[in-house]
């Protein structure tokens, strides 16, 4: 204790936990007593923020911990409560004890008033019978509270399809309560895709003060889309994440001249010089990475760490030119590692107090950046975007120019990593994929020469392999908000009215995994795109064309990811050189990784651990000018 007294003030952990998962109700405990201002800061906070804002589900995994952490070393004073009804207290004392030397007590006993009604004798049908005795309650007893014990989500499910037939609903509001969901639920693909069975196409999520429609059907996708009350938080994006100041997003004249630049530099005849330059550096990092040991040798690794290193400088010298990338590599990790965490767009506060290194490391990545503007070399594309930002100080802030590069290396990059990693792992482990691309690439791609966007859309058979790795990683999710109330209707007719303030969420991921779309989705088949190259534009739902927005990875209309081509391209040569010019084993054939819960919804799912190979080069140059 402090030499100077004073009263300690509490802070429910499972509130907290409550409002940082994005829980169904908002719990923001009334036993909540402090004299210190910064406890008073952070309650206020967090209830506004509960108020104000919808959570992406399960981003938070390992966040609570952290929180949990800080807040032991907040103040000496502090005393946190933990409240459960079957944790042992002596293992959470001696955890406790250990890692934070603090010490524990265990309060006893309910506040609350509460009848406990338990049945007589054993039975195997425990859910029908907990369902009369639960209806017998309602039925009889004054109002208040039934709180039924269930031993997981199919049983709680069942019950609630039960008594909901039984009784007047007009009566009762019957609630889920889930204390904790299986690793396989926490996943929001899973978790999305059971709802859908569950519930069908369009069902809700009840969020603290907000409500989150998913629209699972494609064929309702278009109406979302066209509908102008609905809006991306682009800005948000921009501002949150990568740390602009905002001003421009304001103008119309700034948002039209970077999509001319994006069109002019990242399409058709642009996007040639970008895609030579990269290949011509991803030839160097090779070569530099081939000369730091003998011939013959095997170089041990991981397939995602190869993936960045044969990646991550090419594509920044190609986009900033001579710079030095290595030197600011580490920083760009840490930043990448706690994306899911930015892309949740928490308070403020929050960042401060749990991702200060990452924050740190945006910063350092931003000055960099600055520092470095206009390098020899730079990509036309990079070139005339900083001179649009220069040309317009009273639009621009004087470190926005450094924002928006950080922004535009990690949208070439956060994505390209998994993507590359999971096309690779696919094709390597089908022998028949690989020994068909490997002959491919032998007779399209030459040795000696820079590969062009015209040489690499020769590569039919890559090209279907590495849109199928896509299709399967994807996990994108698009989220637009209602500006004011607005009814749309279904392809089945039926009417859906969404409240002003509210989400509405498109899932692709649902759509690459319809079996009516794409026959047995969970396997990966290299030639899927191959056989009709106009299969996207043919897709077909119960017999009803719905073209290309049954493949959406990239987004969709005018907010589709401008740097689709060279990211594909990027994908293409990568995987291109590494099967032509590099040898391979697995270390482990049985390892089979699957995708990483963190990143689920903001891109590409990178995989839930790295997949451990050897490797070794065959004869190859680089290409210098």
């Amino acid at each position: 204790m402090s030499e100077h007294h004073r009263d300690p003030f509490w802070l429910h952990y499972y509130d907290l936990t409550l409002i940082l998962k994005g829980a169904l109700e908002k719990r923001l405990s009334d036993n909540v007593k402090y004299l210190e201002k910064q406890a008073k800061t952070i309650l206020k906070q967090l209830e506004k923020f509960a108020d104000d804002h919808i959570l992406p589900v399960n981003v938070y995994s390992g966040l609570e911990i952290d929180i949990a952490e800080h807040l032991t070393t907040l103040h000496e004073t502090f005393s946190q409560s933990v409240m459960s009804a079957t944790s042992d207290m002596n293992l959470l004392g001696d955890y406790y004890a250990t890692d934070f030397t603090v010490g524990t007590f265990e309060v006893g006993g309910r506040t609350f008033p509460i009848e406990d009604e338990y049945l007589t004798e054993n039975t195997d049908n425990y859910v029908q019978v907990s369902v009369i005795k639960a209806i017998e309650i309602h039925n009889s007893k004054q109002i208040g509270d039934i709180l039924v014990f269930l031993s997981g989500q199919d049983e709680i499910d069942n019950a609630i399809s039960d008594i909901s037939g039984k009784i007047d609903l007009t009566t009762a509001i019957i609630l889920p309560l889930h204390g904790k969901l299986t690793e396989d639920d926490t996943v929001k693909s899973k978790f999305v895709l059971d709802c859908r069975q569950r519930y069908g196409s369009v069902f809700q999520i009840k969020l603290p003060s907000k409500c989150m429609t998913f629209i699972t059907d494609p064929r309702d996708w278009t109406t979302v889309y066209g509908n102008s009350n609905f809006c991306l938080a682009v800005d948000d994006v921009w501002i949150k994440i990568f740390g602009m100041s905002g001003n421009s997003f304001k103008h119309k004249e700034i948002y039209d001249e970077e999509h001319r630049l994006y069109t002019r530099y990242l399409q058709s005849n642009g996007l040639n010089e970008l895609t030579q330059q990269f290949g011509k550096y991803l030839r160097q990092s090779m070569s530099n990475d081939k000369a730091a040991f003998e011939n013959g040798q095997w170089k041990y690794s991981g397939l995602l760490e190869l993936s960045h290193l044969m990646i991550y400088e090419a594509s920044t010298r190609a986009l900033f030119g001579d710079i030095k990338p290595l030197e600011f590599q580490k920083q760009f990790n840490i930043f990448d590692e706690k994306m899911h965490y930015f892309f949740a767009f928490l308070p403020n506060f929050i960042y401060t107090l749990f991702c200060s290194e990452a924050l740190k490391a945006r910063q350092s990545l931003s000055k960099a950046f600055l520092l470095n503007q206009h390098c020899n070399n730079e990509s036309e594309f990079m070139k005339h975007y900083l001179d649009l930002i220069h040309d317009h100080p009273e639009w621009f802030s004087k470190t926005d120019a450094g924002s928006k590069s950080l922004g535009l290396l990690w949208a070439a990059l956060g994505n390209t990593f998994p993507a590359t990693f999971w096309s690779l792992y696919y094709i390597l482990r089908d022998q028949k994929a690989l020994d068909d691309i490997q002959q491919e690439i032998q007779l399209s791609l030459p040795d000696n020469e820079l590969w062009t966007s015209e040489m690499l859309a020769k590569c039919s058979k890559l090209d279907s392999a590495i849109t199928e790795a896509i299709r399967m990683a994807s996990n994108a999710m698009i989220l637009k908000y209602c500006r004011k109330q607005t009814h749309i209707q279904l392809h089945d007719q039926r009417q859906l009215t969404i409240e002003k303030g509210d989400a509405i969420s498109l899932y692709p991921m649902v759509a690459h995994y319809d079996h009516r779309l794409y026959p047995e989705p969970f396997k990966f088949k290299y030639d899927r795109f191959l056989a009709n190259k106009q299969m996207l534009a043919n897709l077909e739902l119960e017999q009803e064309k719905i073209g290309s927005i049954g493949f959406l990875p990239f987004g969709y209309g005018k907010t589709m990811c401008p740097g689709r081509f060279f990211a594909r391209n990027q994908m293409k040569i990568c995987a291109a050189m590494i099967l032509k010019y590099i040898d391979y084993e697995f270390i482990n054939l049985n390892d089979e990784p699957k995708q990483s819960r963190y990143r689920v919804g903001i891109g590409i799912a990178s995989p839930d651990h790295d997949i451990q190979i050897r490797y070794k080069y065959k004869s190859f140059s680089a290409i210098h000018d």
